[in-house]
């Protein structure tokens, strides 16, 4: 798989949009998604609860990564028109690592 759709896009920081983007190209490339049955659920997480600074930074860098995807992909998760990276004709596994977007992502 990762020699098909290559590794996770760094460029979603901290968190959230890396596997919405992962399994898109994996969906170009013709790859299955598999789902496997855990008994364990994750509702919310205590971290970013027990602090509002954290709560608002998340809802910050979270709007920024669905932003960062629409940017790569020409529309949000379920919604992408483009059939590469950027619509720039680029491999499937191309994205440009962006230092100052991850600072700029960073909580603390």
């Amino acid at each position: 798989m990762v020699s098909t759709v290559g590794l996770m896009d760094e460029n979603f920081y901290p968190a959230y949009c890396e596997d919405n983007d992962h399994r898109y190209r994996m969906k170009l490339t013709g790859l299955n998604w598999e789902k496997f049955p855990l008994k364990a659920t994750h509702k919310v997480s205590s971290t970013l609860h027990s602090n509002r600074q954290f709560e608002e930074r998340n809802q910050f860098t979270f709007r920024r990564n669905i932003e960062y995807y629409i940017e790569k992909w020409g529309g949000d998760r379920g919604q992408e028109q483009y059939l590469t990276p950027f619509n720039s004709g680029a491999p499937i596994d191309y994205w440009p690592f962006r230092p100052d977007r991850i600072y700029e992502q960073a909580w603390m």
